[in-house]
């Protein structure tokens, strides 16, 4: 940890009796950027449902599997940028965490976490997510059929950028998406 309020533990063997400890702490309630990987099972669980994230605002995930819980309940106040970069989610990790209101959150990046069109379908319906002006959705498997699902929402159009990967929408997914958003909608 540095002065600044950042840690970036290196956490492939951090375990959930350990990552509990970190997570109720009273350094972990004064963080303000998280950056970890490789979290699995209880240590990610741990992460999630923490009750002391107090003063975080940025949390950036690479690896890690959100199978049983992944509400970040007590994020949702003061969490602006949250990236879950190539984990794992199952969908009902995935409902959890857009259901209910964020009221800070700005920043999603799902970036290659293969939540394919159900995904789509998922954060389409959420409607929690109004202030969120960034949704990165590279790499998640989402065709055209998902695009469209997300050109459609309501709960999305404040977005100022949503970033898709084009050779999974191909040109039916970039057409529905620019009619939506305009140059908003970027393609990798």
């Amino acid at each position: 940890t540095t002065d600044s309020g950042h840690v970036t533990p290196y956490s492939k063997f951090l375990s959930g009796k350990g990552m509990g400890a970190l997570c109720e702490s009273d350094l972990f309630g004064r963080l303000e950027i998280l950056d970890m990987d490789y979290l699995k099972g209880e240590a990610s669980a741990c992460l999630s449902k923490s009750t002391r994230p107090d003063s975080m605002l940025y949390v950036k995930l690479i690896q890690c599997d959100f199978e049983d819980d992944a509400s970040f309940e007590h994020y949702r106040k003061g969490l602006e940028h949250l990236h879950l970069l190539h984990s794992r989610i199952s969908f009902d990790c995935l409902r959890q965490l857009v259901d209910g209101q964020w009221s800070s959150l700005i920043h999603l990046c799902l970036t290659g976490t293969n939540i394919g069109d159900q995904g789509a379908q998922i954060l389409a319906d959420a409607e929690g997510l109004n202030e969120l002006q960034y949704l990165s959705l590279a790499s998640t498997g989402i065709t055209a059929e998902g695009a469209s699902a997300l050109a459609q929402s309501p709960h999305l159009q404040q977005l100022n950028q949503v970033m898709l990967s084009y050779d999974a929408v191909g040109d039916e997914g970039v057409e529905v998406m620019r009619a939506a958003f305009g140059d908003r909608a970027t393609f990798c």
